[in-house]
């Protein structure tokens, strides 16, 4: 029951999809998604190789000594019946438990690290050990940097070009609202193209923008216009709009254009 009203938080998710900043971030996501995706697998990588070598040079013995797998006066329980991976103390004077008893131990080590979080819980103290934790750390705020590099760049990028990111997302909006979908772009610019050229100057455009009823006032109508019209030619075609304001769909009606810019298209053209 508890779990049921605790769910009440999400309520605030329905209350942020109306702010226009979540477009933004949204579009954020999006741009370093591919990028961010790379440097995870890779880091997925770094992450298995210093768990196995901390592992390795921290726990180096494994031990059946009474102390490990005998039962215990207190609950009568045997902490490790069948035995444990053990290391000297800092003082050299008896075996321990090894925190690293396990490659999934070590790879928790290796992930606070990592994120520079260090609890400080576990820590080596072999000399091997105490070395691979020195390129650790080195090597994790190096490679950590990357993600927040390319996370600020795309933010930049966006928040530089935010007012047409709404724009474009009200539009999607308002062409979904009235039942138009992308497969009906291309039909909507042959019946507004009125020289037959294949494109729509910026009077077509904002004729047909009015009649479609989309709700934007002629200055914004404009202001898309240009922002569409990437290469100021003066007119756009449907691949143009349906690339900007239908992205997701862009990619499925012309998979062999996936990676080509505007500019590329309108030359082909």
């Amino acid at each position: 029951l508890r779990v049921l009203r605790l769910s009440r938080i999400l309520r605030m998710f329905k209350i942020a999809k109306h702010h226009p900043g979540v477009n933004v971030f949204v579009e954020v996501l999006r741009q370093s998604g591919e990028p961010l995706a790379i440097l995870v697998f890779f880091n997925l990588i770094i992450i298995v190789i210093f768990a196995s070598l901390i592992y390795f040079a921290e726990g180096r013995r494994f031990s059946v000594a009474p102390e490990f797998v005998m039962p215990r006066e207190v609950n009568g329980t045997a902490p490790f019946p069948f035995g444990v991976y053990v290391r000297t103390d800092r003082a050299y004077s008896h075996d321990e438990v090894s925190p690293f008893r396990s490659i999934p131990y070590a790879i928790w080590w290796v992930c606070t690290t990592m994120t520079t979080v260090g609890y400080g819980d576990v820590t080596p103290e072999t000399l091997a050990g105490s070395m691979i934790v020195s390129v650790l750390v080195v090597f994790s705020v190096l490679y950590m940097a990357m993600p927040l590099g390319i996370v600020g760049n795309a933010f930049t990028e966006v928040w530089q070009d935010r007012d047409f990111i709404l724009l474009r997302h009200r539009t999607s909006v308002k062409l979904r609202q009235w039942g138009y979908g992308a497969h009906d772009v291309p039909m909507l610019f042959e019946l507004f193209d009125e020289d037959q050229d294949g494109e729509l100057n910026l009077a077509e455009f904002v004729t047909m923008m009015d009649e479609i009823r989309i709700g934007l006032v002629p200055k914004r109508v404009v202001q898309l216009f240009e922002a569409l019209d990437a290469d100021g030619g003066g007119t756009i075609d449907d691949r143009e709009f349906i690339r900007s304001v239908f992205p997701e769909e862009f990619d499925a009606m012309y998979p062999d254009v996936i990676g080509v810019d505007s500019t590329a298209l309108d030359e082909e053209e």
